[in-house]
C-alpha cells in the first residue's frame, strides 16, 4: 500500500517537473513571478508594522516570525491542492471518475494534485524568515521546541486541509450551492496577516473554531514565541485532530449517500449542466 502511494506520489511530481522545468525560460519565469506575487504579500504587512515598530504586544522582529510560519504553511498547503476542488469535484461527477480508478479513493485524492516544488521559492522564503528571526530573537531553540515547531507547522496545515474537506463534503448533498460555499469558506478562513490579540475574546474564541483562521499562523506562533501559555502550544494539533475527525466523517457520510444517488449535475455526454 506504502508502495502504491509512493510511486504515485513520484509519478505526480515527475509531471510537476516536467511542467515547471519544460524549457529554461518557462523555469526562470514561473519562479520569479511566484516570487514576486508571493513576497508581495509578505513585505505588504511587514511595512506597515515597520513603521510603528510593533503590533500590540507583538515586536516587528516577532512579527516577522509570524509572517514566516504564514509563507511556509502556504508554501506547504500548495503542495496538496485536492482539498480545494473537492467540492467540484464532488458536483461535477468527477468523484466518478475517481472510483474507477485502480486505487483507493483516500489515495486517488491524496496523489492527484501532489506539486512538490510548485512554490519552492516561497518554501524557502517562509523557511529562511523563520530561521532568521528565530536567531534575531534568541528563542530558547532546543530539540523539544523544533518538535513542537514541526508539529505546529503540519497541525496548521491539516487544519486548513480538513476545514476544506469539511466544507467540500456537503456538495454530496446540495451540489450547486457548496461549490459557492466552500469558496467563501475559504475566503472567510484566508490567511492571518496581523496578531489578533487585540480583537475581542468573542471574536478570537470564532477565528479558532468555526473560522479557524488564527490557528494557521496567529495562536501557534503566540506560543512558540513565548508570548501565550504553555497549554496554547498543543491547541491547533488537538484541533487538527478534531477537525480531521469532523471531515471524515463528513466525507464518509457523503459518500454512502452518493452511492444512491450519483451526481446531480452529471449529463449522459459527460459535461457538468
Amino acid at each position: 500500500m506504502a508502495a502504491d502511494t509512493l510511486r504515485l506520489l513520484a509519478a505526480s511530481a515527475r509531471m510537476n517537473v516536467i511542467y515547471i522545468l519544460g524549457t529554461r525560460q518557462q523555469a526562470a519565469v514561473g519562479t520569479i513571478t511566484d516570487f514576486i506575487y508571493h513576497s508581495g504579500e509578505f513585505v505588504a504587512p511587514l511595512l506597515v508594522v515597520s513603521a510603528f515598530g510593533h503590533v500590540g504586544r507583538w515586536s516587528l522582529t516577532q512579527f516577522a516570525f509570524m509572517l514566516g510560519y504564514a509563507t511556509t504553511i502556504a508554501a506547504l498547503l500548495d503542495v496538496f491542492e485536492g482539498a480545494w476542488g473537492l467540492s467540484q469535484n464532488i458536483s461535477q461527477g468527477e468523484i466518478d471518475h475517481f472510483l474507477l480508478q485502480p486505487h483507493p479513493l483516500w489515495r486517488t485524492l491524496f496523489t492527484e494534485k501532489f506539486s512538490p516544488i510548485w512554490n519552492w521559492p516561497v518554501l524557502i522564503l517562509g523557511v529562511v524568515t523563520l530561521a532568521y528571526t528565530t536567531a534575531v530573537l534568541r528563542l530558547p531553540v532546543s530539540p523539544a521546541w523544533l518538535l513542537l515547531l514541526v508539529l505546529n507547522l503540519l497541525a496548521s496545515v491539516v487544519v486548513k486541509t480538513s476545514y476544506m474537506y469539511a466544507w467540500g463534503s456537503l456538495a454530496f448533498w446540495a451540489p450547486r450551492g457548496a461549490a459557492d460555499a466552500s469558496q467563501v469558506a475559504a475566503q472567510l478562513a484566508g490567511e492571518v496577516t496581523m496578531p489578533l490579540d487585540t480583537l475581542p475574546r468573542a471574536l478570537r474564541g470564532v477565528l479558532v473554531s468555526a473560522v479557524p483562521s488564527g490557528l494557521f499562523a496567529w495562536l501557534p506562533s503566540r506560543a512558540l514565541l513565548g508570548l501565550g501559555t504553555p497549554v496554547e502550544a498543543w491547541f491547533t494539533p488537538l484541533a487538527a485532530a478534531g477537525l480531521s475527525a469532523l471531515a471524515v466523517v463528513l466525507f464518509r457520510a457523503g459518500m454512502r449517500h452518493y452511492r444512491q444517488t450519483g451526481s446531480r449535475r452529471y449529463a449522459g455526454i459527460g459535461q457538468s449542466r
